[in-house]
């Protein structure tokens, strides 16, 4: 129990001493670093849209079915 307990302990004032660490040494300030995840996240989501309506496009064109076609695709 003692085992657990030291390397629980050790674990914790680990995690703290890297978090202070990196809050010292970071490059940006907060408000730049959100700026910088959102600005990446959102070119991410346009990407992924992108590659969505392209694919979109790929499968209407192996498929020639419209939506406006008048007859139900089951019978």
């Amino acid at each position: 129990m003692k085992r657990l307990m030291n390397f629980a302990l050790g674990l914790f004032f680990g995690a703290m001493v890297g978090a202070a660490w990196a809050l010292l040494f970071a490059s940006q300030s907060g408000s730049e670093l959100r700026q910088g995840i959102s600005e990446r996240f959102q070119g991410i989501l346009e990407e992924a849209r992108q590659a969505g309506a392209s694919r979109r496009a790929e499968i209407a064109a192996q498929f020639p079915i419209t939506r406006s076609s008048s007859r139900p695709l089951t019978e």
